[in-house]
């Protein structure tokens, strides 16, 4: 497909490609972000008199980090298998569509008795009967391909929560002047 020297297909193919370069660069951010968060917590507790008592009061960080690093870990093989199932779809609509051709050049024999016409059409009815089979896998691919989806969106909305919740506690913490050493006796 091509309008005014451009090819659409092609455009098109490579903004999708970009999209998927930034949606795997965003979750491979907050998978390292929450990491680095984890350690700058341990290394700052383990600079202070008393590290246990600092990560105490760190512990809502230290889970939110934790819990981003593990939300975004999973994202990488959603999207493996959300490539595949797309990919299955796919070959079972280009399947599908080509019997469907194959059906449309054959022409629908009706005859008497009906046991004749049956007989005539029994190569088109079977292409009908593999067609109608493509197209359930067909459809059948894209459901999971759209559950793997959901799958990748609510890892990383949970991965994103998790990180900003990790990076807002200590900040809180440090601001409000949260002490991070215990009183004295």
């Amino acid at each position: 497909m091509s309008r005014d020297g451009i090819n659409i297909t092609e455009l098109v193919r490579g903004f999708e490609t970009q999209s998927h370069t930034y949606r795997r660069q965003w979750i491979n951010w907050l998978g390292i972000g929450s990491a680095g968060g984890i350690l700058a917590l341990l290394s700052f507790a383990a600079q202070l008199p008393d590290p246990d008592f600092a990560l105490n009061i760190m512990g809502p960080g230290l889970a939110a980090f934790t819990l981003g690093v593990i939300t975004a870990a999973p994202n990488l093989l959603f999207a493996a298998y959300e490539t595949s199932a797309a990919a299955g779809h796919f070959a079972s609509a280009a399947n599908r569509d080509n019997l469907k051709d194959a059906i449309d050049g054959i022409p629908e024999i009706i005859a008497s008795p009906k046991v004749l016409a049956e007989r005539s059409n029994a190569p088109r009815n079977r292409l009908i009967i593999e067609h109608n089979d493509y197209h359930r896998q067909a459809e059948a691919e894209w459901s999971v391909r759209t559950r793997w989806q959901w799958a990748m969106r609510i890892t990383s909305m949970i991965s994103a929560s998790a990180f900003l919740f990790g990076i807002s506690f200590p900040l809180y913490a440090v601001l409000s002047g949260t002490g991070f050493v215990p009183p004295s006796n």
